[in-house]
């Protein structure tokens, strides 16, 4: 799985309605898999969207998702 790809399935999980604790999941669900191959970067910033599950102060706002998201690598 590519780091564009990542960034698809991430914003697949919410279409309608920004959902960090669903951000959160799917973030720990793409992090855990072990057929993935992923640049320091992204692994950083699913580090990120999951701690997103750790309480309100950890949640990112949907601006700061989005930003978050464009920070991926084109690969």
């Amino acid at each position: 799985m590519s780091d564009s790809h990542i960034a698809k399935e991430l914003k697949k999980v919410c279409p309608r309605k920004y959902d960090a604790h669903a951000i959160s999941r799917a973030a720990f669900i793409i992090y855990q898999q072990s057929d993935i191959y992923i640049s320091s970067k992204t692994e950083n910033i699913l580090i990120t969207l999951m701690a997103m599950d750790m309480g309100e102060e950890f949640e990112l706002s949907e601006q700061e998702f989005c930003d978050l998201l464009s920070e991926l690598p084109e690969s």
